[in-house]
């Protein structure tokens, strides 16, 4: 036994695929589209990654991710 890895997690996978067969929408929800508006404005302005994120109250990978989609 190698510790908790050895763990059966077949009942968390099988609820998972329960829940994504059942429509439901996993993970973080993302950002309204108004602020990913926001972001490619500020962006085009020439502003800070950071003092983009932090005026828009959003994380820098948020910001890198619009950004580059």
């Amino acid at each position: 036994m190698n510790g908790i890895w050895d763990i059966d997690c077949g009942g968390v996978k099988a609820g998972l695929n329960r829940a994504r067969a059942e429509g439901e929408i996993l993970g973080r929800p993302r950002v309204s589209v108004a602020v990913e508006a926001q972001e490619v404005a500020l962006w085009k302005q020439g502003r800070g990654m950071k003092a983009r994120a932090r005026e828009l109250g959003i994380g820098n990978c948020t910001v890198q991710r619009i950004v580059a989609a």
